[in-house]
């Protein structure tokens, strides 16, 4: 169930509003005319078929003639009753415009109308329907973010491979992740993992997969901020306004460079028009999706905000049956946006936008049912399954601690209950937040505009070897921390209707810092203790609690790297329209 009163609300008032009056009474005339014909027609063949039914048959061509012949003579009576009055009338009209007389006679009738129902009465019906369907088929103009110009241009005016998807159809059919986002999308494929493993890929290329050193070749720019780790993708994305996927090279239009393309999301900013809204669904697995916005005038024709906040949770689709509170492809996210808009004079607008979202714990890590392992290799060889987790489970220690849990039955297949059963596997945690400054100027012809933003994630991720024993503890990769500092200038400007272009510089400061760990339990030293070592250490008592103790609490670390990444770039790109249907672009872009 989905309820949105206020957009509701608010579209029937706007649709009710955007009909001009003078269409109104329009329609209310021609339905008047069409009643009042269709009865007049209507007596006319009652009075033809209340004839003898004797006569009917060798006078049924005669009445039809007469019929008709009767209805032509009483139409155009009725149009000289109604030229006659309007001509008494003289330009100022009726008292009563618009409505019927007793006698059955419409009164209020403009010249143009009557003119305009004259035209149509002759017009061809193959006429009629190529002007209907000239109306109806604008279903409204899709624009894109022009990269040159400074405004929005249709999207079959920009020369380059781009598609959009609008907000609200998005929030209409409960797309907030970037995979459904993207399904609305053409030859781009968002690859789902957890928080860190996730990417994106254009036309079958640039996935990325725990590559934390190397930038990707598809990137997402959301409010004109490029994104330099795909991680930062996997949050919802809320109270968007477009969402827009370039194909190609984008460096020479400034921003990061992306060798294969982009993905630009934008968010609704804020205005002077007040305004509010709010929806709520409740569906499977309880899930809640929850979405506000509020926005409009802190002060008149000077300062404006917008705030936006999400809600997504749910629970998962599989289940753990050593911990039933948990589920995996689970939701727990929420997100806030709160933004401003600053006009102290008309060349002059600041935009601030800030965001956050604090750490959510969803099970993604841990996902895996276990199939047989082949007791023989393919030369035929016999496979002695020495470390295998059939010969491990086999084990009078594991045996003895859990009887009802065995390699066949619970272990192979989710235990036949498509559940796993894992007692140290935890959800994966992250976080995000950022802040951006935008400051556009107006300078004649020409428009400058600076982009200052600052970005945060972190992440960690705990695992389990998969089974209700207290083997794997605390272990798994994580982010510590990484920022990003970005700031973009540019100039756009155009000469005469031959070129337009832009030029500018961008600079980005790329720190993180990540590491992994192994953590081990009780039960590590008979799960990992070869066959022999086993046997010796299990004979006897004391061998027992050294085994139990060996590994029990052991933490590995594993090194931690820090990573360091400056880019400074300067960019260039023009369009050249040589004639009305041909552009040609132009750009050149150098890194450092």
């Amino acid at each position: 169930m989905k309820y949105s009163f206020a957009d509701d609300f608010s579209n029937d008032l706007s649709r009710q509003s955007g009909v001009p009056r003078a269409i109104s009474r329009k329609k209310t005339l021609s339905v008047c005319v069409a009643a009042f014909v269709a009865g007049v027609s209507m007596m006319s063949v009652d009075d033809v078929e209340a004839a003898d039914d004797t006569k009917k048959k060798s006078k049924s061509k005669t009445h039809k003639v007469s019929a008709v012949t009767e209805l032509q003579a009483e139409n155009a009576r009725l149009r000289d009753q109604l030229n006659q009055l309007l001509s008494k009338q003289g330009a100022g009209g009726l008292p009563n415009q618009g409505a019927a007389t007793a006698a059955g006679g419409l009164v209020g009738l403009p010249g143009a109308d009557i003119a305009a129902l004259d035209a149509a009465a002759t017009e061809p019906e193959e006429t009629v329907a190529q002007k209907e369907a000239k109306e109806t088929k604008n279903l409204g103009e899709v624009v894109v973010r022009g990269r040159v110009k400074p405004k929005l241009a249709q999207l079959k005016e920009v020369t380059v491979s781009s598609s959009v998807v609008g907000g609200d159809d998005l929030h209409s059919m409960q797309a907030n992740d970037m995979n459904s986002i993207l399904q609305r999308a053409g030859n781009v494929k968002w690859n789902p993992g957890n928080s860190r493993t996730s990417g994106l890929t254009m036309r079958g290329l640039g996935m990325l997969a725990v590559t934390d050193q190397m930038d990707t070749s598809v990137g997402s720019v959301v409010d004109g901020v490029p994104y330099s780790y795909g991680s930062m993708n996997t949050f919802d994305q809320f109270d968007v306004d477009t969402v827009e996927v370039d194909r190609g090279p984008q460096g020479t239009a400034g921003g990061k460079n992306f060798s294969i393309g982009q993905v630009n999301v934008t968010n609704k900013q804020a205005s002077f028009t007040n305004e509010a809204s709010a929806s709520a669904t409740y569906g499977r697995y309880n899930t809640v999706i929850g979405d506000g916005a509020v926005g409009g005038t802190a002060i008149e024709g000077l300062l404006a905000y917008r705030a936006a906040v999400h809600v997504n949770k749910g629970d998962g689709a599989v289940g753990n049956l050593y911990n039933p509170g948990q589920t995996w492809y689970n939701r727990d996210r929420e997100a806030v946006r709160l933004s401003f808009l600053l006009t102290p004079t008309e060349n002059f607008t600041a935009k601030l936008v800030m965001d956050d979202q604090p750490s959510s714990s969803e099970m993604y890590n841990g996902n895996s049912f276990y199939s047989q392992t082949p007791t023989t290799y393919a030369n035929g060889a016999i496979n002695p399954l020495s470390t295998d987790a059939q010969t491990r489970l086999g084990r009078a220690w594991f045996t003895s601690a859990l009887p009802n849990y065995s390699y066949q039955n619970s272990y192979l297949n989710g235990g036949g209950q498509m559940a796993f059963n894992e007692n140290s596997q935890y959800p994966l945690v992250a976080n995000g937040r950022g802040a951006v400054a935008t400051l556009d100027w107006k300078l004649g012809n020409f428009k400058l505009t600076s982009i200052t933003a600052a970005r945060g994630y972190n992440f960690q991720a705990e695992n389990d070897e998969g089974t209700p024993f207290n083997i794997s503890q605390n272990g798994g990769g994580s982010i510590h921390g990484f920022s990003q500092l970005s700031q973009e200038f540019k100039i756009a400007s155009s000469f005469g209707k031959l070129v337009d272009y832009q030029f500018g510089t961008y600079l980005l400061d790329r720190k993180m810092t990540l590491g992994s760990a192994t953590g081990f339990g009780s039960d590590a030293g008979a799960w990992f203790a070869s066959t022999a070592q086993y046997n010796t250490l299990y004979a006897n008592t004391a061998g027992q609690s050294l085994m139990q103790n060996s590994l029990s609490g052991l933490v590995n670390s594993g090194t931690v790297n820090y990573i360091d990444n400056q880019t400074a770039a300067g960019f260039a790109e023009a369009k050249w329209h040589i004639t009305d249907p041909l552009t040609l672009t132009t750009g050149v872009r150098a890194s450092n």
